[in-house]
């Protein structure tokens, strides 16, 4: 299952950005099995009145203060309405594999935004950065709260279904299941599927 390192509650802790200051904002996500991601909740708001912004999944590179590595998937622009709370965004189905990502929004540099945080079991930070355009390779700024320092992250939960999803035929009809396979006797769920297509081992999706 792929979740944010900590899931209680954003009730003591939350950052406010301004117009045209802060805007794109994302923290470390580890996703621990190959899924397909079909969506993306943060939890944010306008600050003030409405605001409007997109999600997103970049490469994470955690060298030298260059947290984005590439965009992997956005969100179409989505307007929120003001203060904090979960706000979804459907994305194009996209395979995530195992392994760290960053996970975030881009607010409208024109608008004033607010997001909730959380303390990150894993030491984990939200990052921030100034961007007219979303930008996957940015290099952001760690946030630190007064009194709190580094540890926060941003309330993130992606919405997916796992990558071992096979489509079998039944009385002609095409029906989704989950593959399993017998390891010394016992039955596991398959996390991934390959079949050889012209010579090649391809993953399907």
């Amino acid at each position: 299952m792929a979740t944010l390192d900590n899931t209680t509650s954003s009730t003591h802790h939350w950052l406010w950005t301004g117009v045209r200051n802060l805007n794109q904002i994302w923290s470390y996500f580890y996703v621990p099995e190959p899924i397909f991601v079909t969506g993306i909740d943060v939890y944010w708001g306008g600050y003030d009145k409405r605001t409007e912004g997109k999600h997103f999944i970049a490469k994470w590179h955690s060298g030298d203060g260059k947290n984005l590595d590439g965009l992997i998937v956005a969100s179409n622009t989505i307007s929120v309405p003001q203060g904090r709370g979960w706000r979804h965004a459907n994305v194009k189905r996209t395979y995530l594999d195992k392994g760290g990502y960053a996970v975030g929004i881009w607010g409208s540099y024109t608008g004033r935004r607010t997001t909730g945080l959380w303390n990150g079991d894993r030491g984990g930070a939200t990052y921030v950065d100034t961007q007219s355009k979303l930008n996957g390779t940015a290099i952001g700024k760690m946030w630190t709260a007064p009194n709190i320092g580094g540890g926060l992250v941003l309330p993130c939960r992606l919405i997916y279904e796992p990558a071992g999803i096979m489509h079998v035929k039944v009385n002609g009809s095409w029906r989704d299941g989950k593959p399993y396979v017998k390891v010394n006797g016992v039955w596991r769920q398959a996390k991934q599927v390959f079949v050889k297509s012209n010579g090649t081992w391809r993953r399907g999706e």
